[in-house]
């Protein structure tokens, strides 16, 4: 599957963040990051993880950050890299932000 997009849609807030294929994203509290979230409750790191569309699936890397990052419901590793598909579940900061993958 050529030139496949994906959106990483936030479940509490109805959001969405386009992730064009070929392109790295950073994920974080710190106003610098592609995505910048706002975390009134201390859970997410400055820069928390980076997602990079591959084309027919995404990968997430985790950049080790103390309260986790979660692929349904299972911890990554600090600087693992995880393969997440369609419909995948990622959570940041025990959970505190949760995301749904989806192809566009």
């Amino acid at each position: 599957m050529n030139n496949m997009g994906f959106t990483l849609a936030d479940i509490a807030k109805k959001g969405e963040f386009g992730l064009p294929q070929n392109q790295k994203f950073s994920i974080g509290s710190g106003k610098f990051n592609d995505i910048a979230l706002v975390d009134q409750v201390g859970k997410v790191g400055a820069t928390h993880l980076e997602i990079e569309n591959k084309g027919d699936y995404v990968e997430i890397t985790d950049l080790g950050r103390v309260h986790g990052t979660y692929v349904n419901n299972r911890p990554v590793k600090a600087g693992d890299t995880v393969h997440v598909e369609s419909g995948d579940e990622i959570c940041l900061g025990e959970k505190a932000y949760k995301y749904r993958l989806m192809r566009m």
